[in-house]
């Protein structure tokens, strides 16, 4: 069971139901957020004011407006064509930050700061890919396929591996980094502790699925029938 040395000091219930209420709110939140992306991206001209170009004085021709037009030739400069995936990440933590709102666990700095670094080293290899693999000519875009990232990978690894070397690799690292960012769905039913977990969270979880149960003979039969698992350490 948890540690003797863990704080077992609850939090209160306007806290609960504050961060429960937030994170419930998060997938719409994200989602809108991802959609401006997205419109931003796709109505993205070259003659658009923005740190890169003062503008043609025909106005802002991005549907987001000059936030927009920013925005955009922020995430092309940076990462080219492979910016269309910032729309779908932030879909993606919404709803991981969503399935999670009935969790009480604390939030694991490290963890998080891990699937970041994951986020951003899938990012510059799919910039890379893009480099390596879809050469422009007559391009829009601030640098290239890849932008200034997945310009600076592929001039990196041209110097010691060939085209089809560095897009293997490069391809691999893609591959690990999107693998790494999905945690497995268990279910509503599967309930896992961890060691972050105080003993009083875990015991009242317990009580309220026994409580559950109306018939311990017959539950096991109904869908309140749960999997209790518990991480080394708990």
């Amino acid at each position: 069971m948890a540690q003797a040395t863990r704080s077992d000091k609850p939090r209160s219930p306007l806290a609960i139901h504050l961060m429960q209420g937030l994170k419930e709110a998060a997938l719409w939140i994200f989602g809108v957020i991802a959609v401006l992306v997205f419109a931003s991206l796709a109505t993205y001209s070259a003659h658009d004011p923005s740190f890169l170009y003062s503008g043609d004085g025909g106005g802002v021709h991005n549907a987001i407006g000059p936030v927009g037009a920013w925005l955009a030739a922020g995430l092309y400069f940076l990462f080219g064509y492979p910016a269309y995936l910032f729309p779908f990440l932030l879909i993606w933590a919404g709803f991981m930050v969503f399935m999670a709102r009935r969790s009480a666990d604390p939030v694991n700095k490290l963890h998080v700061a891990m699937r970041i670094g994951g986020l951003i080293l899938c990012l510059l290899t799919a910039s890379g890919l893009a480099s390596l693999n879809w050469r422009m000519t007559g391009s829009s875009l601030p640098i290239d396929a890849g932008g200034m990232l997945g310009d600076f990978a592929f001039k990196v690894l041209a110097a010691g591996l060939s085209d089809l070397g560095a897009t293997l690799l490069l391809l691999a690292l893609f591959r690990l980094d999107a693998g790494a960012q999905t945690t497995p769905n268990f279910g509503p039913n599967v309930i896992i502790f961890k060691p972050s977990m105080s003993a009083t969270a875990i015991q009242n979880q317990l009580n309220s699925m026994f409580n559950q149960q109306n018939n311990v003979n017959t539950s096991q039969f109904d869908a309140n029938r749960y999997a209790i698992l518990f991480e080394p350490g708990t």
